[in-house]
């Protein structure tokens, strides 16, 4: 991105913030005109700067969004029926619903008519769609099928019963073995996608799913990029010639922000980003300013994590994140699997070790008494010293008769 059109972004954005409710859509869209991606940039940061994310998916810890663009109630989309909303966001709505043919439960992800207007957005939606059947692992949400019906394009996937990493991060905190054992499973998901030649560049709290078992999840593989021979996924699959950033602020790696190639490393920086969030309870980059937050990501190291007030940190720990913060690509984890190495590493030697049963000692040798202890030479001696009083005693006896 040239600082001619991060100004631009950032200019606009600033503006239409000061905008009313009402007015600012349409600020937004008089000031951009015919340059749609310059539209996206703009609305993308004036909904992460008003709170709820792109696309949550969850179990109806977000907000439901505006009631007139979802839809009814035993609405069918083929044969899946809408149950109840469950999620929404800036992009679209999240249903439960049901899967007559199997008779089961799923979750349906549904663009919002304004969006899926947009060939771009709908490009992405399927690409999305591809992306995420092309994988099958226990940290990653499966998708089950993908389709549109009378211009309602939907995504359907497993049902997961849980809440993202946001709302765990609001009510609760986390302790660093925790931490240690979710960044395992996330990094353990990365790596297969990024076996399947599939880079995520959206590794985010709220793309992340935590199960009722502890059990954490991918979700969101909106903005997937394709990193090798993927037939779902192309390498060149962007919506404005590989020129736009995507992502969310907070967590986009440098090179992303300059609109450089993402591979496997960009998702491990991600992963620092909200492993340290996860750790800190703040995010590793945040400024009042998106323009603050851009020069901060490209340019300073976060707060360091041994300085948190109250919460001393596994130094082996804040190596690990440091590491995979790095501003250099090529200073990071190559892999996630060496993400989810070092994590396990850790957890292993932080455990208690088992202490080996000590070998019973052997029993003490019987006492003997102190005659049997008596060298054999002396022995023999007081034995001759006994027989020659022995035959002196019978010589007197015999010699007095």
């Amino acid at each position: 991105m040239t600082p001619e059109r991060l100004h631009a972004i950032t200019t606009i954005f600033h503006a239409a913030r000061a905008q009313p409710d009402a007015a600012r859509k349409q600020f937004v869209a008089e000031q951009c005109g015919a340059d749609l991606e310059l539209r996206r940039e703009v609305e993308s940061l004036l909904l992460r700067a008003s709170g709820p994310s792109e696309f949550p998916t969850g179990s109806g810890s977000e907000p439901a969004g505006d009631a007139a663009e979802q839809l009814p109630q035993d609405r069918q989309l083929g044969p899946y029926r809408i149950v109840a909303v469950v999620g929404a966001g800036g992009m679209g709505v999240v249903y439960r619903a049901r899967d007559e043919r199997l008779d089961r439960d799923v979750a349906i992800k549904v663009l919002l008519p304004a969006v899926a207007r947009d060939p771009g957005r709908v490009k992405r939606f399927e690409r999305e769609a591809r992306a995420t059947a092309a994988l099958s692992h226990p940290n990653v949400v499966p998708v089950f099928d993908f389709g549109t019906q009378d211009g309602v394009a939907f995504i359907v996937s497993e049902l997961v019963r849980g809440r993202t990493l946001r709302v765990v991060l609001q009510r609760e905190g986390l302790a660093p073995d925790q931490v240690i054992a979710l960044g395992a499973q996330l990094a353990d998901g990365l790596a297969a996608a990024h076996e399947a030649g599939i880079v995520h560049r959206d590794l985010k709290p709220e793309n992340v799913l935590l199960t009722e078992t502890g059990v954490a999840r991918i979700v969101d593989f909106g903005l997937a990029k394709g990193i090798g021979p993927n037939p779902g996924v192309r390498a060149d699959d962007t919506t404005s010639g590989g020129r736009t950033v995507l992502g969310t602020l907070e967590y986009m790696a440098p090179e992303q922000l300059r609109s450089q190639p993402a591979d496997a490393r960009t998702d491990v920086f991600a992963l620092g980003a909200v492993l340290y969030e996860l750790l800190s309870g703040r995010p590793a980059f945040r400024r009042r300013e998106p323009f603050d937050t851009i020069e901060e990501i490209l340019n300073r190291t976060p707060a360091p994590l041994a300085t948190v007030p109250g919460r001393p940190m596994p130094i082996a720990l804040v190596r690990i994140i440091e590491r995979c913060l790095e501003k250099d690509p090529e200073a990071r984890y190559q892999r996630a699997a060496d993400v989810a190495g070092a994590l396990r590493a850790l957890a292993d030697s932080s455990l208690p070790r088992r202490e080996e049963p000590r070998p019973e000692p052997p029993p003490p040798a019987p006492v003997q008494p102190a005659w049997w202890r008596t060298p054999a030479w002396l022995v023999a001696a007081g034995a001759v010293v006994v027989a020659v009083a022995a035959v002196a005693w019978a010589l007197w006896v015999t010699y007095r008769r």
